[in-house]
């Protein structure tokens, strides 16, 4: 089971408002074999949000394996292309947002 007041908390903590200039993104994020495993990010306006539940439409639908990989995607900058390769992640919606996120929770440690 995901704590999800952990995520949001490490999420909305470590976020880099300063890489955030000109982001305007929202995610759905699907962890596969979690209970709970649904939640969505939101950067607009420098702030990041996050929300226990998918929204009803986002810019970028991703579904990872595992908790783990989703914190590698998230904190460590791992190459979104390589886990969709190796099947690891899931990805649907805007590329060119996707790699906008890039860096912005670098600060965070599960």
């Amino acid at each position: 089971m995901l704590d999800f007041v952990k995520i949001k908390t490490d999420l909305e903590s470590s976020f880099n408002s300063d890489m955030a200039d000109g982001v305007d993104v929202s995610i759905n994020v699907n962890v596969i074999n979690e209970e709970n495993g649904k939640f969505s990010v939101s950067v607009l306006d420098n702030k990041c949000t996050v929300y226990d539940d998918n929204l009803s439409k986002a810019d970028i639908t991703v579904g990872f394996v595992d908790k783990d990989t989703m914190i590698d995607m998230f904190t460590k900058g791992v190459n979104p292309t390589s886990l969709v390769m190796s099947g690891k992640m899931t990805f649907n919606g805007d590329m060119g947002k996707g790699r906008s996120i890039k860096g912005l929770f670098m600060k965070w440690e599960f």
